[in-house]
């Protein structure tokens, strides 16, 4: 139990089983043995419905229990995938992630593909934000996405909190115009 082999192949059997029968992967995942392989074949699941119900593999990972590595993983792929469809909903689902390694990811994620189709709601979803760690690190998001790919123009709809922190960032990288 819970060998790299045994994990490998309860994904590949979860995949398999997922792309015909989503709900029958379910009850098989839920029969498995550990909770290490519960948590690798309800991932798999989840990236498997991910491409085309995107609110339901979220759904199961936020009701799995699964934490780690396996979750963050999981998740990043659900978001990229949801984030796609409906930036919005897949905000506020990052958002809702508790604080750890996942959440930033997550949130650099969905912004960073909701800022190509609509810059604007990124920034009014930033500003009704309740809780300011989040907030701060969508700001985070922001500053990398645009040391990494320039601001593609969307730093002209960004509040002064954002342009403040960006400018701020490429000071301190030594980068004194302003970004593209």
């Amino acid at each position: 139990p819970d060998s790299a082999e045994t994990i490998r192949l309860i994904q590949h059997s979860a995949m398999r089983l997922a792309e015909s029968d989503p709900a029958e992967a379910m009850k098989w995942a839920d029969a498995l043995g550990t909770e290490k392989e519960i948590a690798a074949a309800k991932c798999q699941i989840a990236m498997v419905l991910a491409e085309n119900e995107p609110l339901r593999a979220a759904g199961i990972l936020s009701e799995s229990g699964v934490e780690g590595r396996e979750f963050d993983v999981a998740a990043v792929q659900v978001l990229q995938r949801w984030a796609a469809k409906s930036p919005p909903d897949a905000a506020a689902w990052v958002a809702a992630f508790p604080a750890g390694a996942a959440r930033p990811a997550g949130i650099k994620e969905v912004v960073s593909r909701w800022l190509g189709s609509d810059a604007e709601a990124v920034f009014a979803w930033k500003a009704n934000l309740a809780d300011s760690a989040v907030r701060n690190e969508v700001v985070s998001a922001l500053v990398e996405i645009s040391m990494e790919h320039g601001s593609g123009g969307w730093l002209a709809k960004a509040d002064a909190e954002t342009r403040a922190a960006i400018d701020a960032k490429r000071k301190e990288a030594g980068h004194d115009n302003p970004p593209p």
